[in-house]
């Protein structure tokens, strides 16, 4: 197989039995989808605006004295293929002329209408990416906004937590004697209900030895008696 003079074209050619030249185009380099152009002689390949390529031959025709001309552009469609003296290319200027027993005629080799097809085409994509884009940003804001939300009430939650433990350890608890294995404390004045509780262990008991009465903070009775304060939720008896 014999390559054209332009290889980027995507045009390509062969010799057959006849001498003439097999003419084909490749889309893409893709061989599994060859388009045959047919078959001639005295090709020609022009460069074209926005990167198009064209490839001009004579048909080899039998049954007419007329010479038949094609024109392809690179995208393997057929542009003109029919008699003809000549074919004029002006593909800088997106045209070509057809000559014909002395009349010429101007058509159009689509470059800018293609072109603009293809530029439609890439703004339908970006706009279509764009969409997707804004979509997925919203939904990712939306997750983010529920995030902090939550993020906010558990902190809020935490920062409660935080300074109720903080106001229970600085209460002020009066140690009132013991119960159950826990150490009983009044923290309101009333010494029939009890506020905080203190689980006894060994090293508890000597530590509370002739301190009934006695008044100091949650935080100062758990280091010096070695108790785990916490709150009484069914208020001991004593």
């Amino acid at each position: 197989m014999s390559q054209l003079e332009d290889l980027k074209t995507g045009f390509f050619a062969t010799t057959n039995e006849n001498g003439t030249l097999d003419y084909y185009y490749v889309p893409n380099g893709d061989w599994d989808n060859v388009n045959s152009l047919g078959s001639g002689k005295e090709h020609k390949c022009y460069a074209g605006l926005y990167g198009h390529r064209f490839l001009l031959f004579k048909k080899c025709s039998e049954n007419t004295q007329e010479q038949h001309i094609c024109l392809y552009n690179n995208y393997g469609e057929c542009l003109f293929s029919g008699p003809a003296d000549a074919i004029m290319m002006d593909a800088k200027s997106d045209i070509f002329v057809v000559k014909r027993n002395g009349k010429m005629e101007t058509k159009s080799l689509k470059c800018s209408e293609r072109h603009s097809k293809e530029l439609q085409k890439c703004d339908e994509c970006f706009e279509k990416h764009h969409r997707d884009s804004k979509g997925i940003y919203a939904r990712f804001i939306g997750i983010l906004i529920g995030m902090v939300a939550v993020g906010g009430m558990l902190k809020c939650a935490s920062d409660k937590m935080t300074e109720q433990e903080k106001s229970f350890q600085s209460a002020d608890a009066t140690y009132v004697g013991t119960a159950q294995g826990y150490a009983l404390f009044d923290l309101d004045g009333d010494k029939h209900t009890i506020e905080a509780v203190g689980k006894i262990t060994p090293e508890t008991t000597d530590k509370l030895e002739g301190k009934i009465g006695l008044t100091a903070k949650i935080s100062e009775w758990a280091e010096q008696a070695h108790l785990k304060m916490e709150r009484s939720v069914t208020q001991k008896g004593r």
